[in-house]
C-alpha cells in the first residue's frame, strides 16, 4: 500500500509541469516517494508497529509526510538546477 501518489507530490508544486523528461522527472519524484514510504515503514517497523499501515488517520499522517520529504527532494532539485530560486536549502531545514 503506498502512502501516497505521485499526484499529492506535484499537485503542492502547481507552478511547475514534471512529465518523464524533465529535471527531476516523474519517475524520479516517484522515486522519491517510494524512498519516504521505505524510510517509514522502516522506522515502523523497528518499534514493532504494523506496516503497511491501514487505519485512515495513519495513513494521513503518513502521506502527509512522505510529500513533505519527496517535495523536499523536488525543491533540493529544482534549486541545485537553478530552477527554483525562491528556494534556498536552509529554508527546507526542520
Amino acid at each position: 500500500m503506498s502512502y501516497a501518489v505521485l499526484s499529492n507530490v506535484v499537485n503542492r508544486l502547481a507552478y511547475r509541469t514534471f512529465t518523464t523528461s524533465t529535471q527531476p522527472s516523474t519517475t524520479q519524484i516517484t522515486s522519491w516517494i517510494a524512498e519516504a514510504e521505505a524510510l517509514l515503514d522502516g522506522v515502523l517497523d523497528s518499534i514493532q508497529v504494523t506496516t503497511p499501515v491501514t487505519d485512515s488517520g495513519g495513513v494521513a499522517q503518513l502521506r502527509a509526510w512522505t510529500c513533505d520529504y519527496a517535495e523536499a527532494m523536488v525543491r533540493m532539485s529544482l534549486a541545485s538546477a537553478g530552477g527554483d530560486r525562491t528556494v534556498r536549502l536552509w529554508d527546507l531545514e526542520g
